[in-house]
């Protein structure tokens, strides 16, 4: 199967598996500098998602959910590593991840899911939310990329975020390809999700982590455990919606103990 996304491996190949995947508007190295620490301790595989960073030709190939989770499978099969990987992944990452458990669920050596979105019960809404990613994606379409990021960073979500971290975030997202995102956005927003009808039957830890500076976030990441039967739910204090610039030493911790390693 050619190689439609970027992706990157680290760590010694003697230890357990571990894939990170980033969210919308950002890249691999968003997990940066959190992935070279857990490389201490894992066999860690960085990939970055269609029409985001070094994959934003992947859309040529890659139109639906089943076709990306048909490549990361298949690259994720490929790593060198100690069992079954783990599969960490942050907001848009983590619908992904849930997407590989879908598709595969004894594929996987762990979930952690992380301000993710359960997926929406009522078609209506799902609806109303494709129609505002419609909107967002046509600024990223016609718009220069640096006023989208201005309204972006406006959204309530990020509320409470250092300046350093307003930072970080704001470089990896002026460094994307805005029609490439507006593609992504349309094929692979929260809105092309349903929250599954049953639960989801894996046989491996699951942990859902989200921040106790947003009510929305808490309600999705409670939803969100509930699809799970033996899911363990974190709470990570004074932190927003994104973990991995807002508390990456805490949000390494909970990665490392959710299997266990010393």
């Amino acid at each position: 199967m050619k190689e439609t996304l970027y992706s990157q491996e680290m760590g010694k190949t003697t230890s357990p598996g571990l894939v990170l995947i980033h969210g919308f508007f950002s890249d691999s190295e968003s997990w940066q500098p959190l992935a070279m620490s857990l490389a201490a301790h894992f066999r860690v595989l960085l990939v970055d998602l269609p029409g985001h960073g070094r994959s934003a030709a992947a859309l040529l190939d890659l139109e639906d959910w089943h076709s990306v989770a048909k490549v990361l499978h298949h690259r994720i099969a490929a790593m060198e590593c100690l069992g079954k990987p783990i599969v960490a992944g942050y907001s848009m990452g983590a619908r992904t991840a849930m997407q590989l458990a879908i598709h595969k669920p004894n594929a996987l050596g762990g979930l952690i899911l992380i301000s993710g979105h359960p997926g929406y019960r009522d078609l209506e809404e799902a609806k109303r939310r494709r129609i505002e990613d419609e909107m967002l994606a046509q600024r990223l379409d016609y718009q220069e990329l640096e006023e989208v990021v201005q309204e972006w960073e406006r959204k309530e979500i990020f509320q409470g975020q250092s300046e350093k971290a307003r930072e970080r975030q704001r470089y990896l997202r002026l460094n994307q390809h805005g029609p490439s995102l507006a593609l992504a956005l349309r094929r692979f927003g929260s809105g092309t999700c349903m929250r599954p009808e049953n639960d989801l039957e894996v046989n491996c830890p699951v942990h859902v982590i989200t921040g106790d500076r947003n009510t929305v976030d808490q309600e999705r990441a409670q939803s969100l455990s509930e699809l799970f039967p033996s899911a363990e739910l974190t709470v990570m204090a004074n932190c927003g919606h994104n973990p991995l610039v807002e508390a990456p030493v805490q949000l390494g911790l909970l990665i490392r103990q959710t299997v266990h390693t010393p």
